[in-house]
């Protein structure tokens, strides 16, 4: 395993969403890259909006890699590495944690957009919010006629036919 040390946690006693390692703990990638979080350092596990906890709960058996990707941004804000690396790190140790592949890309895709937009501009974000915007205002139409279709027997029965031949 490339985890060295355990998981001791203790509630951060200024933040009740935050908490800090009581040990040390060092990941190993197969490349060699090494992170090392210090006894002391301050996690929030894995870093879920409310509203998605149902999808991907804060703590499970990701909760190490959540702990050295958290260390990993503050290095990479420090200089010592990109935040894309850190990330790619974080999608690597959700692998070799088993962590199944829909639910680790999902993750790592959630970092990436964090990642992506957490220095943009407020002319970048607003961008994004209007590109968003028109992409849901398109596809939505477009998606109501396709599962209307497929939910229809008609729809059902046509792309069954068209399945088998």
């Amino acid at each position: 395993m490339p985890f060295t040390g355990t998981v001791k946690l203790e509630q951060h006693p200024d933040q009740p969403t935050a908490y800090r390692t009581l040990a040390d703990i060092t990941w190993t990638g197969s490349l060699g890259d090494t992170v090392v979080v210090p006894a002391g350092s301050v996690t929030d596990l894995a870093s879920v909006p409310r509203s998605l906890t149902w999808l991907v709960p804060v703590s499970g058996v990701y909760s190490i890699a959540a702990i050295v990707h958290d260390h990993a941004c503050i290095l990479a804000r420090a200089g010592a590495l990109s935040r894309r690396d850190a990330d790619g790190m974080f999608r690597l140790m959700l692998r070799e944690l088993g962590v199944p592949w829909v639910q680790r890309n999902l993750m790592w895709a959630g970092v990436r957009y964090v990642s992506d937009w957490s220095d943009a501009t407020w002319v970048e974000v607003g961008k994004l919010l209007a590109w968003s915007f028109v992409a849901l205002v398109a596809a939505g139409p477009v998606a109501a006629v396709v599962w209307t279709w497929l939910a229809t027997a008609t729809g059902i029965s046509r792309l069954t036919k068209g399945i088998r031949g």
